[in-house]
C-alpha cells in the first residue's frame, strides 16, 4: 500500500550488509518510494552516474569506497541538489 501523504522519492541505498539491502528493497517501495539498492560504494557511484536521486542513504563504513566518498561524488555529479551550494 502506497503512502498517499508523501510524494514518491527516488532513493539510492548503499550498504554492504545483505540483510539491510533486502530490508530496504522491500520496505522503501512499500512506503511508496523507488529504491536502487547497491552493495558497495563503487556500485552506488555507478548508479549516480546513470541517474539522479532525490535521497541517498549510505553506510559510512563500507569497504573500498565509503559513504562519505559516495556523498562527495554525488555532490560533484549533481551540484544543484547539493544543499551547501
Amino acid at each position: 500500500m502506497k503512502n498517499s501523504q508523501h510524494s514518491q522519492l527516488s532513493i539510492l541505498f548503499a550498504d554492504d550488509e545483505t540483510s539491510l539491502q533486502e530490508l530496504m528493497r522491500m520496505e522503501l517501495p512499500h512506503l511508496g518510494h523507488r529504491v536502487t539498492v547497491c552493495p558497495d560504494g563503487y556500485t552506488a557511484v555507478a548508479a549516480l552516474e546513470r541517474e539522479s536521486f532525490d535521497c541517498l542513504i549510505v553506510d559510512l563504513d563500507m569497504p573500498g569506497m565509503n559513504g562519505i566518498q559516495v556523498i562527495e561524488r554525488a555532490a560533484t555529479l549533481s551540484p544543484a541538489k547539493n544543499p551547501s551550494s
